[in-house]
């Protein structure tokens, strides 16, 4: 199943954070992509949000220069989060990956870097510490 969650977005006079930056997000989770599109779109950002990776990844070769962002869960049906990462390094080495997860270990902050993901967030926190990481990698 192909869906792909972006909405026009309006933007108040205090949502000029991320202006005209674009994020990829990509979740399984049909309420956390409406959610997080919807809540990043409020300040600002422009995003995409995708059900399925590798119809996000074919998003991300089709335009590689118009993404400043991803955003993956690391576990979703069919591939993981860290081999989104990688895959997105050999499109795009130099994109920023942000990696969400509801459980977090030292080994996977350790594959997390070496796949060239740049934060790892928490997930059930994730909606404030997303903000926070966002607006920090985008600056």
């Amino acid at each position: 199943m192909h869906i792909v969650r972006e909405r026009s977005r309006v933007v108040s006079p205090a949502a000029t954070v991320g202006f005209r930056q674009h994020i990829l997000y990509i979740d399984d989770d049909p309420v956390l992509v409406d959610l997080f599109t919807f809540m990043l779109q409020r300040r600002g950002y422009r995003v995409s949000g995708h059900l399925n990776a590798f119809v996000a990844l074919q998003a991300l070769r089709a335009d590689p220069a118009g993404f400043d962002l991803v955003v993956v869960d690391q576990e979703m049906p069919s591939i993981t989060g860290l081999q989104v990462a990688m895959d997105v390094r050999r499109i795009r080495p130099e994109l920023p990956v942000v990696l969400a997860s509801g459980f977090i270990t030292e080994e996977l902050r350790l594959l997390a870097r070496g796949a060239g993901v740049c934060e790892v967030v928490f997930k059930p926190e994730a909606i404030k510490e997303l903000f926070q990481m966002v607006d920090r990698v985008l600056a």
